[in-house]
């Protein structure tokens, strides 16, 4: 059985604390094993940023575990896409794919995507007992998994006079501000990574050092020769 779904994105009272642009994502995969009544629970994380992932992970799993009967996973997309996705893969409705989601959900992670492989062992354990055991399979492997914070971002291309070249630059590197893209064109260009929620701050920030003004001095309409910002 395979569900598709969409929600919005919102943050549950233990995400207090994190911005509206803040999100959490693996920084370290992790695993976990489960076994009860002699079937066994190996569970994976794993960094989930595009689709097509998906098919190479499970057919790489099915053949470091062809004896497996089940391979049920859960993925979550980025806060952006609010897509998420849930596998019984042949377990009963419900047993597998929700209860790996739930942990994800609990673990308030995007971009994710957690399978678990289980080996049966000739009893069978119920609906509930499938449910726990998955649950507490994809609960272990969150516990080794390691997240960070991710900000939404959003891109400026800044357009100048090849006397800013090395000023810019390193008004850029003092601010953190990301260079992801250099045209070396007449005039050139950059394209740079600013945090979604601060990005006008950040060019204002930007503008003060380039003329030597204080930030206060410093507003949106504020333009400087030869050099422009154009957000993408």
């Amino acid at each position: 059985m395979v569900r598709i779904f969409f929600r919005s994105y919102l943050y549950s009272s233990n995400s207090k604390f994190m911005r509206a642009d803040e999100y959490k994502i693996l920084s370290n995969e992790g695993n976990g094993e489960y076994r009860e009544k002699g079937s066994k629970f190996i569970a994976f994380s794993y960094i989930f940023e595009d689709l097509d992932q998906l098919d190479k992970i499970l057919l790489s799993l099915k053949k470091q575990h062809p004896k497996s009967r089940h391979f049920c996973y859960a993925y979550r997309l980025s806060p952006k896409s609010n897509q998420y996705r849930i596998n019984d893969d042949g377990e009963p409705r419900g047993t597998a794919g929700l209860p790996i989601y739930n942990q994800i959900l609990s673990n308030e992670c995007y971009n994710i995507l957690v399978v678990v492989v289980r080996y049966f062992g000739g009893t069978k354990l119920g609906a509930s007992g499938l449910t726990k055991a998955y649950k507490t399979a994809a609960e272990l492997c969150m516990n080794d998994s390691e997240m960070r914070i991710k900000y939404d971002t959003t891109d400026c291309m800044i357009e100048y006079d090849f006397r800013y070249s090395g000023t810019l630059q390193d008004i850029l590197k003092t601010l953190s501000i990301s260079i992801i893209d250099n045209e070396y064109t007449i005039p050139p260009k950059m394209r740079v990574e600013l945090r979604a929620s601060e990005s006008d701050l950040q060019i204002r920030k930007v503008k003060a050092n380039l003329l030597s003004r204080p930030l206060e001095d410093i507003d949106e309409e504020t333009e400087i020769s030869d050099i422009s910002f154009e957000y993408q």
